[in-house]
């Protein structure tokens, strides 16, 4: 049980990194096919680039839109 516990951040740390490589993926996609500009939201890459926003696999929410910025 303890080893269970253990890897349960590995996986969620795995599971975030795919996320952020599918998503990283998609804007690239969306980027190519607005000639360079990236959307203001996460939400304007769905459907035609991802099914849906991936939940963050710690917290089971989408947290990497709140944390979307193309602005500093």
């Amino acid at each position: 049980m303890l080893m269970t516990h253990a890897r349960r951040p590995a996986r969620h740390l795995a599971g975030c990194v795919r996320n952020l490589k599918n998503l990283g993926t998609a804007l690239e996609m969306y980027s190519t096919d607005a000639s360079g500009r990236f959307p203001k939201s996460l939400a304007r890459l769905t459907p035609s680039y991802v099914k849906a926003i991936p939940t963050c696999p710690a917290a089971g929410t989408d947290t990497y839109s709140s944390a979307f910025r193309t602005e500093f």
